[in-house]
């Protein structure tokens, strides 16, 4: 992943219950790539972001990683996602994700 995200913040609300703990657990869903877990195949994403242009990537990238939340995190959701494309040059975007807790 690193070819494409130069870095990865996540954001949560003040309100939610165990941030670490959420935090921890959607960086790795972030980190992990789909099929590498052994018992767990379908956690992480599928990486077909890599292969697309920022832009769009970056939207993709969004798509899958709430499909996956849906799936692995569920007390937490994907509220925003944002990129900064001003490093874009240097190899890679830098993304915010903003989660919020699952109503």
């Amino acid at each position: 992943m690193s070819d494409f995200v130069n870095s990865v913040k996540i954001e949560t609300d003040a309100n939610m219950k165990d941030i670490d703990r959420v935090r921890t657990q959607v960086r790795t869903l972030i980190l992990s790539a789909e099929e590498c877990i052994p018992g767990s195949r379908g956690f992480g994403l599928r990486r077909e972001f890599l292969s697309r242009r920022p832009e769009e990537a970056v939207n993709v990238f969004a798509v899958e990683l709430e499909e996956k939340m849906d799936e692995y995190i569920s007390d937490a959701e994907v509220t925003d996602v944002r990129a900064d494309f001003s490093r874009v040059l240097d190899g890679g975007v830098d993304i915010t994700v903003r989660l919020g807790r699952r109503e």
